[in-house]
């Protein structure tokens, strides 16, 4: 799939699965996904998008599995991060998660370090979120070029 996240898609109300990982999807994550209140697994990896994550995430309770990674996402976290408590750790083998189901944040450009709320929140569902962020250390590793 290729333009931005198909605002179609918010009229799905029972929707409980939302996975368009690995697409050249490209814009905002639209803050209308919040209402999707029954989503369970959402997957937006590897694609394109853009812009700061909406604070109507944090509705998403009944979420387990979040994957952001890979994409061009910007700025802080809202602080209704802290309200999706089910959300899986990577490794975890226990119901729900059953080793599959994680949260992952990395590679984007969100800001590092992530002032509380939620930071704490943050560092327990992606341990490694603030090491994977490309805007830190794309310019920690850019090569040195002799004119």
């Amino acid at each position: 799939m290729t333009g931005t996240i198909p605002s179609e898609l918010i009229q799905l109300s029972n929707l409980t699965v939302l996975d368009l990982h690995y697409n050249q999807l490209s814009g905002t994550i639209p803050s209308e996904l919040g209402n999707l209140l029954r989503l369970a697994i959402l997957d937006l990896s590897h694609n394109f998008l853009s812009g700061s994550i909406p604070t109507e995430i944090g509705k998403l309770i009944q979420l387990i599995h979040f994957d952001i990674s890979h994409n061009y996402l910007t700025g802080n976290m809202p602080p209704s991060f802290a309200n999706l408590i089910n959300l899986c750790v990577k490794g975890d083998l226990g119901s729900p998660c059953r080793g599959v189901f994680k949260t992952d944040l990395g590679y984007n450009l969100l800001n590092v370090p992530q002032p509380n709320p939620p930071s704490d929140f943050m560092y327990v569902k992606d341990p490694d979120w603030d090491k994977t962020q490309v805007g830190r250390r794309f310019f920690n590793y850019l090569p040195v070029i002799n004119k």
